[in-house]
């Protein structure tokens, strides 16, 4: 039996294809070129043909465009036992490219140290800063920062700060209010500037130690001593 479609498919169409190839144990010849399938619906389809119960032995499915997994399955597929008659064709084959995008975290923390040491009066370490931060805290408030770095003397554009945020998300608190998590910020700053750290805490500072009082000590009569 051969069946060829030469109409649109929506996705719907191509999962009951899949299904109905399990029960058509006559067809022997399923034509689906030229038709709007997506790489990720012929897969699919491609898929039932592992299974022993599918008799197809042509599967023509030019002029659409698959991609590598497509590739790759058809391959297995064919070199199954009870495979070795069948045919399978496709059109163009969409090449998984994996495209790598530039890592904005160190350029957005050398932004930030480069705007709070330009100051000729001012200025601030802003590694520093952060790892002081992180000793009492483990997320901040974007407003926080803008606050504390006008108080520093070393403001910083808010479109900065807000892309630190996007860059370092912390959880959204208070009806949606975003924070940054410090721990990723700490982590960038000891890969851009490793021998950045805090001044050791100084021990804290020892009370004198108490001195005993003094006897005050009283001459009585006749040359006695008396202890008060």
């Amino acid at each position: 039996m051969h069946y060829k479609f030469n109409f649109s498919l929506s996705n719907t169409a191509a999962k009951v294809i899949s299904t109905s190839l399990l029960k058509a144990r006559r067809l022997q010849t399923l034509d689906l070129s030229c038709n709007p399938l997506s790489p990720s619906d012929a897969l699919k389809i491609l898929n039932t043909l592992r299974k022993p119960t599918v008799k197809l032995l042509n599967l023509h499915m030019q002029n659409i465009i698959v991609d590598l997994n497509f590739v790759q399955e058809k391959e297995e597929i064919l070199q199954l036992p009870y495979r070795k008659n069948t045919k399978v064709s496709h059109g163009e084959v969409l090449h998984n490219y994996t495209l790598s995008l530039p890592d904005i975290r160190p350029l957005i923390m050398k932004r930030m140290d480069y705007l709070t040491q330009k100051g000729k009066k001012t200025k601030l370490d802003i590694a520093l800063y952060f790892l002081q931060l992180r000793k009492s805290v483990d997320i901040v408030q974007p407003r926080d920062i803008l606050r504390d770095l006008k108080l520093a003397g070393t403001p910083v554009d808010e479109d900065l700060v807000n892309q630190l945020t996007e860059t370092f998300p912390g959880p959204v608190i208070d009806k949606g209010t975003k924070t940054v998590k410090l721990d990723g910020i700490i982590e960038m700053i000891r890969r851009l500037w490793p021998d950045k750290k805090l001044p050791p805490t100084p021990p804290p500072e020892q009370a004198p130690p108490e001195q005993a009082p003094t006897a005050v000590v009283k001459k009585g009569k006749k040359g006695q001593k008396k202890f008060k």
